[in-house]
């Protein structure tokens, strides 16, 4: 199943921040119509709605090369690591971390605010303890 532009779900999956809405994928211009973007395949690519409806009327044109890399460039060791592995993957990997916050963020409001308190408890005490 083809990941989404955005890399928070795939086609047909729930938004994790907006339960029972699912991404519809569509395809979007790189660069605009309105701002000579042609349609042709080098100028589309694969979108979720949501992504596409919100850059609409704020899209601006892509970065070029080597901006992308000037700005990757900056990062730690660390950082030039994990994005060359998704550069590689052709989509972001979530952490763990990313993962449980996304099935957090599905629970109704109430277990979502036990399970704060909760992990809260638990960081104070550990932090208490050191």
């Amino acid at each position: 199943m083809p990941r989404l532009r955005c890399g928070a779900v795939s086609y047909g999956q729930e938004f994790p921040e907006v339960p029972r809405r699912t991404a519809v994928m569509t395809v979007g211009h790189i660069i605009r119509v309105s701002r000579a973007g042609q349609n042709v395949d080098g100028n589309l690519r694969t979108e979720c709605q949501r992504c596409g409806d919100e850059s609409r009327d704020i899209a601006v044109d892509p970065p070029t090369g080597q901006q992308v890399f000037t700005h990757a460039s900056c990062g730690s060791l660390r950082d030039k690591r994990t994005l060359y592995g998704w550069m590689q993957a052709g989509r972001r990997t979530p952490s763990d971390t990313e993962k449980v916050f996304r099935k957090w963020s599905r629970l109704p409001h109430f277990e979502r605010m036990h399970v704060m308190t909760a992990l809260a408890g638990q960081v104070i005490r550990e932090l208490e303890s050191e």
